[in-house]
């Protein structure tokens, strides 16, 4: 599933995804994911309703660069 939404972003010219959360950072780790500092990423992601709010501070934040899965 995780795949299938990952070609779906690509295909929508997405680069990069970034995602919160408090369960799964192994499973994330395992897909390709980083974690990263809530600061570093983009602006329009931190005013997010998860990033302001809805997800608690002490969440694992993680991103993905897509450029290698462009073709």
């Amino acid at each position: 599933m995780t795949s299938e939404l990952e070609r779906l972003a690509v295909s929508c010219g997405i680069v990069q995804l970034v995602l919160l959360t408090e369960t799964a950072p192994e499973f994330f780790k395992r897909q390709g994911y980083r974690v990263i500092e809530r600061s570093a990423t983009p602006t329009a992601v931190q005013h997010s309703a998860e990033f302001r709010s809805l997800c608690p501070s002490s969440a694992t934040c993680m991103a993905k660069s897509l450029r290698e899965l462009q073709v």
